[in-house]
């Protein structure tokens, strides 16, 4: 969390950097989830800072009916058990761009490539409910939770757009992306109480191609 906080920070600095130079609204389209996504923000020519927000939204419902035969008179009876998880995983997000030229790059006024290096990170915030057989779950909706928040990575690369116009480009980028996830599970509801702290983090190579708008 501490480091998401940080990049919210850094992110608010080039922010505030931008529009005290003037800067103007801008979007920015990158496909992936968590971490690309789209991002609306301002721009001045060599910064970029803006702020998404993505979800992913899941359930899972299941009901088995047992009829059970009574082999001596015949008569049936019938058992119904069911099942339901919802679970829904909210992606706040901050982004940051400084580019190495102006608008008009290597190439006539407005036009040309324009290097440039940029970072964003996410936090992730989770929702879940647990019902079994008509009645809600709470300790597994707790469990749930714990497994699916609290996830916070981003990216750090390089990459260069082409600007057709001050108001439109098209961007590539590589670079990686590290994703920490810290899985808590609580016991609460029996003795002894149990506080399980599982943390997992990995990195990954990328490439993406972007399209950006600039009013």
């Amino acid at each position: 969390m501490k480091y998401f906080v940080g990049g919210a920070i850094a992110a608010s600095m080039i922010l505030g950097a931008s529009v005290a130079s003037g800067g103007g609204f801008a979007m920015c389209f990158r496909p992936g989830l968590g971490m690309s996504g789209a991002h609306f923000g301002y721009k001045t020519d060599l910064f970029f800072a803006g702020a998404g927000l993505e979800f992913v939204s899941a359930s899972f419902g299941l009901k088995v009916t047992v009829t059970d035969t009574d082999y001596y008179s015949g008569g049936t009876t019938t058992y119904t058990n069911s099942a339901q998880v919802g679970a829904t995983l909210l992606l706040p997000q901050v982004a940051g761009r400084f580019y190495f030229s102006t608008v008009g790059g290597t190439g006539a006024e407005g036009l040309g490539i324009r290097p440039y290096v940029g970072l964003s990170a996410f936090y992730a915030v989770a929702t879940a409910k647990v019902v079994v057989d008509m009645t809600e779950d709470t300790t597994a909706a707790r469990m749930f939770r714990d497994a699916l928040r609290g996830t916070w990575g981003g990216t750090v690369g390089g990459g260069a757009e082409y600007q057709f116009s001050r108001n439109f480009s098209i961007g590539g980028e590589f670079g990686v992306r590290p994703i920490f996830v810290p899985t808590r599970f609580r016991y609460e509801d029996y003795y002894p109480k149990t506080k399980v702290v599982a943390n997992t983090g990995f990195g990954v190579t990328y490439v993406a191609l972007g399209l950006n708008f600039y009013f």
